[in-house]
C-alpha cells in the first residue's frame, strides 16, 4: 500500500524536497502516508488537528506546502483555513486532497513506487512546537535525527521485534511521531488508537499483548483513577511518561503500585526523548534522568560565557545538548536558530543541575525562574509540592513585580471537583513543611470552573500573556494573610 501511495503522490507532482502537510486524524493511512513521503524524499509537516484555523493558517503560510492531505471529517476546519488565508490575502495557492481520495485512488494506482536507498541527510519533517511560551516554530527534523532516535531507543531499552507499542498519543506530536520510525527499525508492531479514550486504552493494555506504551501524566492519572487494574499484565514492560511535570502525588501512586514507569526528558528539538529515568518499579526516586547514548549534556552556570562552571554537582545552570538527534534549525528562522546554537551546543532554555550520582535534574524553563530578594525560585518545584495537596488539581506558579523584593511568588490554582477550596494559610502551612519560606506564594488565585489550557503534549500553557489573561478574569484571590480580594 505504501508503494501505491508513493506512486500516486508522484503522479500528483510530489517530488524530492516538496513539502506536504498532513491535516489528518491518527489512522493507518496517516502512518502509510508518512512512509510514502519518506520514500519520495518529500518533507512531511504533521499539523495539530486540535488547533484553531487561525493557528493552522499561520503555520501553513509559514511552511508553504505543495499539498495538504486532509480528513473529510475535518472539512469544516479546512474551509475555515481557506477563509483565513483569503482574509490575509495569502499568495499561497493551496492544493488540497482528501484522505478518501488518497486511499481510493492508491488502491487502483498502476504505477507503484518501490523502496530504495534514503539519504539520511535529507530534511524529513517540519514539526511545529506546541507554543507553550510563545509563537510556535517549525522544527527541522532530518532522516538522520529519526534514525538515531530509534537506534538510541533500541540500545537503551532493548527493543525487539515482538514488542507491541500502544500508540494513543497524537502522531503530530513528536512523542507519537518517533514511535512510527522506531517500529520500522526494530520490526516491532504498533497498536494504533485514533485518540486517547480511557476505556479503550485500558482494555487494550490488558488484552492486546501491549509491551510498551507512551503517556503524558494526565493520561496516566485518568487510567489510575478509573480503569487500569491493580495487577497489570506481565508483558507490559515499560510505561514511558513525559511531556510535562509529574506531580509527587502521581509519583506516590506509581511507586505504591510498582508500575514499570520510565520518566522521560526531551523536546521537539531533540527529536523526542534524550534522557530517561531508570524504571521505577516501587523504588524511591529523586527525579533524576540518565542521558541516552549518543547525546551529550552539559549544564552551564552562565551559558553566555563559554567554558564557565560546567557540570559541577548541584550547580544550577542552563541545560545544553549536543548529538545526532538534535535538530538542525527552525524553518525560515535562521536568526532564531543561531541564537540557540552556540559553540556547537543547543541551548534548551531549561534549567537543571547534575546530581551527586551524575544524573540530570530538570527544574523548568529559564524564563520562568523567579528572583525574589536575590533568591532563585523555580516554579516547577513549588507547583509539584502544591499538587501534593489533596484538593489541588492543577497549578501555575509565577513571579509578580514587587517594589521591595523585585518579584513576589504567586500561584493560580484549580481545585478538584468535590473538594472545598483551601485557605491561603492552610496552603502556606502545607508548603512550609516541604520548601523554604521564601518560595511560598504570597497570594493564591483560584479558577472558578474553567481549566488551564494545555499543549498537545500535556504541558500547561504558561506564557506571560496567558497568565495575564487568567488574572484578568476576576479570579478570587486570597493573600498570604488570608484576606480575600477580587
Amino acid at each position: 500500500m505504501v508503494s501505491n501511495i508513493s506512486g500516486l503522490l508522484r503522479s500528483w507532482g510530489i517530488k524530492k524536497g516538496d513539502r506536504v502537510a498532513l491535516l489528518l486524524n491518527s489512522s493507518e493511512l496517516y502512518v502509510m502516508a508518512i512512509h510514502a513521503l519518506t520514500r519520495l524524499g518529500a518533507v512531511t509537516i504533521p499539523l495539530n488537528v486540535r488547533q484553531s484555523s487561525s493557528e493552522l493558517s499561520w503555520q501553513i503560510s509559514d511552511c508553504e506546502p505543495s499539498l495538504i492531505l486532509y480528513d473529510s471529517a475535518l472539512a469544516d476546519l479546512k474551509k475555515d483555513i481557506d477563509k483565513k488565508n483569503g482574509e490575509k490575502g495569502s499568495r499561497i495557492k493551496i492544493q488540497w486532497k482528501s484522505a478518501d481520495e488518497l486511499k481510493e485512488s492508491s488502491i487502483y494506482h498502476s504505477e507503484p513506487m518501490e523502496g530504495g536507498t534514503i539519504d539520511t541527510s535529507l530534511l524529513h519533517s517540519i514539526i511545529y512546537t506546541s507554543g507553550s511560551t510563545g509563537t510556535p516554530k517549525g522544527v527541522e527534523i532530518t532522516v538522520s535525527n529519526l534514525l538515531w532516535n530509534a537506534i538510541s531507543f533500541g540500545i537503551r531499552h532493548g527493543a525487539i521485534a515482538s514488542d507491541r507499542w500502544l500508540l494513543a498519543m497524537p502522531i503530530f506530536h513528536v512523542g507519537g511521531y518517533t514511535v512510527i520510525f522506531r517500529s520500522v527499525l526494530h520490526g516491532s508492531g504498533i497498536v494504533l488508537h485514533p485518540k486517547f479514550e480511557l476505556t479503550e486504552v485500558s482494555r487494550s493494555i490488558v488484552q492486546d499483548g501491549i509491551t510498551l506504551v507512551s503517556l503524558v501524566p494526565t493520561m496516566l492519572v485518568g487510567l489510575l483513577e478509573k480503569l487500569l487494574p491493580d495487577h497489570l499484565p506481565s508483558n507490559l514492560r515499560l510505561i514511558f511518561l513525559g511531556g510535562s511535570n509529574v506531580s509527587r502525588q502521581l509519583m506516590h501512586q506509581i511507586i505504591e503500585r510498582r508500575l514499570p514507569v520510565v520518566l522521560t526528558y526531551g523536546m521537539t528539538e531533540s527529536c523526542s526523548q534524550i534522557a530517561i529515568s531508570d524504571p521505577l518499579r516501587g523504588e524511591a526516586y529523586n527525579y533524576s534522568y540518565q542521558v541516552m547514548f549518543p547525546t551529550s549534556v552539559t549544564v552551564r552556570k552562565n551559558a553566555g560565557e563559554e567554558g564557565f562552571a560546567t557540570n559541577r554537582p548541584g550547580i544550577v545552570g542552563e541545560i545544553l545538548l549536543r548529538g545526532p538527534t538534535i535538530f538542525g534549525g527552525y524553518w525560515g528562522k535562521r536568526r532564531d536558530a543561531l541564537s540557540v546554537f552556540k559553540g556547537g551546543w543547543f541551548h534548551t532554555g531549561d534549567l537543571g543541575y547534575i546530581d551527586s550520582q551524575g544524573g540530570l535534574v530538570v527544574l523548568g524553563r529559564e524564563n520562568d525562574m523567579i528572583i525574589s530578594g536575590g533568591e532563585n525560585i523555580y516554579p516547577m518545584e513549588v507547583e509539584s509540592n502544591l499538587l501534593e495537596h489533596e484538593a489541588i488539581e492543577d497549578a501555575i506558579v509565577f513571579g509578580k513585580d514587587d517594589p521591595k523584593w523585585g518579584q513576589r511568588v504567586e500561584a493560580i490554582l484549580k481545585v478538584k471537583e468535590g473538594f472545598n477550596r483551601p485557605s491561603a494559610s492552610e496552603l502556606s502551612l502545607f508548603l512550609r513543611e516541604k520548601i523554604g519560606s521564601y518560595k511560598i506564594p504570597k497570594a493564591y488565585h483560584f479558577l472558578a470552573s474553567s481549566s488551564f489550557s494545555k499543549t498537545q503534549s500535556g504541558k500547561t500553557k504558561r506564557s506571560r500573556e496567558i497568565i495575564e489573561e487568567l488574572l484578568s478574569k476576576n479570579l478570587e484571590c486570597t493573600n498570604h494573610e488570608g484576606t480575600a480580594t477580587r
